[in-house]
């Protein structure tokens, strides 16, 4: 694992930046089950839906990505990349929560794409301070990689552990503080998260300078993914989404 040997600086995230409620009620499923009541753990939801991936421990859902080569400076940038996202990934597959994150054979097989980012120079890009950025269940796009987690050393030395806290927001994890946000004036802010389980400040989705998968995060994700679909999380609907291929 590595460890981040400069002055402790926090991981700077966007993928809630901005983030909006849902609205309206989820598509209908065919595989819903009656409702029951949810318990209390990790931090997860958009206020009228909490969003998941279909799962199976006894035959995981594939969920697969593709990491494309367009932008990455050289071949060694792509493939350290690559390399990186699949050892988070393999972080997360290893809990046996019902889902497995692995790489494509092809773009149009992927369920999402990891990306090369370069914000716009001069600083007028506000994500110019970031490291990466995902998605969350309900809203498939792209995983961007931002230019400084490969050009400055102590980003890209800790890219693994960066993407384990990004690969969080993809299996439906919100911050662990999301719950205690606040606006500028100091407020705290309506949210559109629910808690699910134990308060770690160490969580992996906490702002730690090196996130890592505590044993708290694993007990937390295998109770949630455990939950009927359609369960109520203090009466917020659970839904699973179905990966769909990205097509050609």
């Amino acid at each position: 694992m590595a460890e981040y040997s400069e002055e402790k600086q926090p991981y700077p995230c966007v993928t809630q930046d901005g983030f909006m409620p849902t609205f309206g009620l989820p598509p209908q499923d065919e595989h819903a089950n009656q409702n029951s009541n949810g318990r209390h753990t990790i931090v997860v939801g958009m206020k009228d839906v909490v969003p998941r991936w279909t799962a199976s421990k006894t035959s995981p859902t594939k969920l697969l990505y593709f990491v494309v080569r367009d932008g990455f400076a050289s071949d060694a940038d792509h493939k350290y990349t690559a390399d990186s996202f699949q050892a988070a990934a393999n972080q997360w597959n290893a809990i046996g929560f019902g889902v497995n994150i692995s790489a494509a054979p092809e773009k149009a097989l992927a369920h999402f794409l990891v990306k090369y980012y370069k914000p716009r120079p001069n600083n007028v890009d506000k994500d110019s301070g970031t490291i990466a950025s995902a998605f969350f269940p309900n809203e498939v796009k792209e995983v961007r990689i931002y230019d400084k987690t490969l050009t400055e050393a102590k980003w890209r030395e800790i890219l693994m552990n960066s993407l384990l806290h990004e690969i969080g927001h993809i299996i439906g994890l919100r911050h662990e503080f999301a719950l205690t946000a606040r606006k500028d004036n100091g407020d705290l802010r309506e949210s559109p998260a629910q808690r699910f389980g134990s308060t770690n400040e160490h969580s992996v989705m906490s702002y730690d300078d090196v996130n890592i998968i505590q044993e708290s995060d694993k007990k937390d994700v295998l109770d949630f993914y455990a939950l009927p679909n359609r369960t109520l999380l203090n009466g917020v609907d659970l839904f699973d989404y179905t990966p769909k291929p990205l097509g050609p």
